[in-house]
């Protein structure tokens, strides 16, 4: 879908910013995995929380996924 991109849905461990090297639990079979960047965007959380601005949740376009976001 973005040429280039790899998209992680893991935990983070560990990061050394210094190195551009992040460590990841993939959740799944006890995989563990250090990945190295050039540039690192994280997303943390799973909850989308409309209330705290006032007529968010009657306007706002949620995308959970990457092919939401087309």
């Amino acid at each position: 879908m973005s040429r280039g991109v790899t998209f992680y849905t893991a935990t983070v461990e560990h990061n050394d910013l210094l190195n551009c090297q992040v460590a990841l639990d993939l959740c799944f079979e006890n995989r563990r995995d250090m990945i190295c960047f050039h540039y690192l965007v994280l997303a943390p959380g799973a909850i989308t929380d409309l209330s705290r601005m006032p007529g968010m949740s009657k306007h706002a376009l949620l995308a959970k996924k990457a092919g939401g976001a087309l």
